[in-house]
């Protein structure tokens, strides 16, 4: 053991309890409320020789070469001579006016939406189902039952920009006057061709006729002529 470190240990025996704990605690970053003072010396003189290990195996910085006073001097007149410009600085772009002019549009290329127009967007998307529904009818003129939030406000925003056409939808007119429902009818598509086959074989001229003259045979058959009868008549 070293001289030196004979002297650290024993100024170290000659520290109360408490100040060797506060040691301990700067030199290990630990806090510790051990009463042995014999592993707390211990520990100790670890912590220093790994302190002193580090900073001998670190390597030194080399100095920076000093510069001549005259040499300053002659940096700082070039520096006050030189025009002052940010690094990194461009050539101004056009205003917009000269840009415009340039491109003959009186307004700019990528402009902006409106104040009003980007709050009322805010406050639609807002609202309740109920609502979008309302100001729907209200800005389409038509009411809708659909309840699907992104497209009410899709068409909403499209009607306000008059990109759709508004107004009660105009129907076409129909050769037999009269109201009329769509029955669903969905099959496999093997079955809809071999259908197909057997219709063009009865010349019959569309799936409608044969689907009417299927559906007033059955009826009749089951005794229900009148509603059979009214199938007949729509042919």
């Amino acid at each position: 053991m070293s001289t030196r470190r004979k002297n650290q240990i024993h100024v170290l025996e000659r520290l109360r309890l408490p100040d060797l704990q506060k040691r301990f605690a700067e030199l290990t970053g630990e806090t510790t409320r051990s009463p042995n003072k014999k592993y707390l010396i211990r520990r100790i003189c670890e912590a220093l020789e790994a302190a002193e290990t580090r900073a001998t195996a670190a390597p030194k910085r080399p100095a920076k070469p000093k510069v001549p006073e005259a040499a300053k001097a002659g940096r700082a007149q070039k520096a006050s001579r030189a025009p002052k410009t940010s690094k990194g600085a461009t050539k101004k772009r056009p205003t917009t006016k000269k840009a415009a002019k340039k491109t003959g549009s009186s307004k700019p290329a990528s402009a902006k939406p409106s104040a009003d127009q980007a709050a009322d967007d805010g406050s639609l998307s807002k609202l309740s189902i109920a609502d979008l529904q309302a100001r729907y009818k209200e800005t389409v003129g038509r009411p809708t039952g659909s309840s699907h939030r992104g497209y009410l406000l899709w068409k909403i925003r499209q009607a306000q920009k008059g990109r759709i056409p508004v107004g009660p939808t105009q129907r076409r007119s129909s050769a037999n006057p009269g109201d009329y429902k769509v029955i669903p009818l969905r099959m496999e598509t093997e079955v809809v061709d071999q259908i197909d086959a057997a219709r063009e074989r009865l010349d019959l001229p569309s799936r409608t006729t044969l689907i009417r003259r299927a559906l007033m045979l059955y009826l009749a058959k089951a005794g229900e002529n009148d509603v059979a009868a009214l199938l007949e008549q729509g042919e």
